[in-house]
């Protein structure tokens, strides 16, 4: 489909939240936590069959990923560029899942005014996300997408995601030296660890490193060129999509970095009043927490540990309640 035959995006002022949605080929132990915490919200999980029976809450519908996969290979494969010191495969399954994701919606018959949100499988979510949806259809009603945080959890419109999947196949469809251009204005720079194993360096283009210096380009920044050149009217027209940052909630607070929750002996900081976590606020009281993204090396350990916790409500709500 080209850019011209595009469906044009709705404001998500006007549409309505339809699904919450995760495309990973994770264990999804994230995805009855969503559920849960937004029991009137259809969950879409696009995961692996053998992860199918590890989901038990009854509104999540399962997706098989593998046949949406084969079905979006066609081209982006060969044209793809890892861009990358972490694994390739991870690093091109974050971009993929948007192809996945367009490809599947379009065989959907969705309301003209439904809108989704769309989450990494390395964030726990703790909030209604209709009443977040409802905040930002205020704040940010002109827009066609927000990002509620860089990475992780997006609230968009099915238009858009056509579009930014329009977008991510004309980015590597582009010639070297565009692309050398496009990678290293909107990737983020980082020193080039020096034990990279040999296998992944070889596997780095030279022209994605200078001076020890190498850019890193995954799903985060092809958004903020998505973001950046549509609003720069420097894609057509018909591939653009107005993607802003979103709205911030008064009432909970959201925990980017989870690392800073937990200490060395494993304990947490964090306090559990039934199955919602508190975090500590700079004047001493506590606020309840709309969502954890989890990061680094120790982030599946921490992210177990958490959902364990979480699995134990009414020990949680045995221990002293703090104000706040």
């Amino acid at each position: 489909m080209s850019s011209m035959e595009l469906p044009s995006p709705r404001p998500i002022g006007g549409l309505r939240l339809h699904s919450l949605v995760f495309v990973t080929n994770y264990q999804p132990s994230v995805v009855d936590v969503a559920a849960w915490s937004n029991p009137d919200s259809r969950v879409m999980l696009i995961g692996l069959s053998q992860h199918r029976s590890l989901v038990s809450a009854p509104n999540v519908d399962f997706v098989d990923l593998e046949p949406l996969i084969e079905a979006t290979r066609d081209g982006f494969d060969s044209s793809y560029v890892c861009a990358a010191v972490s694994s390739c495969e991870w690093a091109m399954l974050t971009v993929r899942r948007w192809l996945v994701l367009s490809h599947h919606l379009r065989t959907l018959d969705l309301p003209p005014d439904a809108a989704l949100a769309c989450f990494d499988a390395d964030v726990l979510l703790f909030e209604a996300v209709a009443e977040r949806w409802g905040w930002l259809s205020q704040a940010q009603a002109a827009s066609d997408g927000a990002w509620v945080m860089k990475s992780g959890f997006t609230l968009i419109s099915p238009a858009a995601v056509h579009r930014f999947a329009a977008f991510i196949r004309h980015v590597y469809a582009l010639p070297q030296p565009q692309l050398e251009r496009l990678m290293w204005r909107y990737g983020t720079h980082a020193r080039l660890p020096p034990a990279l194993p040999k296998k992944k360096r070889d596997r780095l283009r030279p022209w994605l490193v200078r001076n020890d210096t190498v850019t890193i380009f995954n799903d985060n920044e092809l958004v903020d060129a998505f973001r950046a050149l549509s609003a720069r009217a420097e894609l057509p027209a018909g591939m653009r999509a107005r993607w802003t940052m979103g709205a911030v909630r008064p009432d909970c607070v959201p925990v980017k970095f989870a690392k800073q929750f937990y200490h060395q002996d494993g304990t947490s900081g964090l306090e559990w009043r039934g199955r919602v976590p508190h975090a500590p606020l700079p004047n001493g009281t506590r606020a309840r927490v709309c969502f954890i993204h989890y990061g680094g090396p120790l982030k599946n350990e921490l992210m177990r540990t958490t959902i364990a916790r979480w699995r134990q409500p009414s020990i949680a709500r045995r221990q002293p309640s703090i104000a706040g």
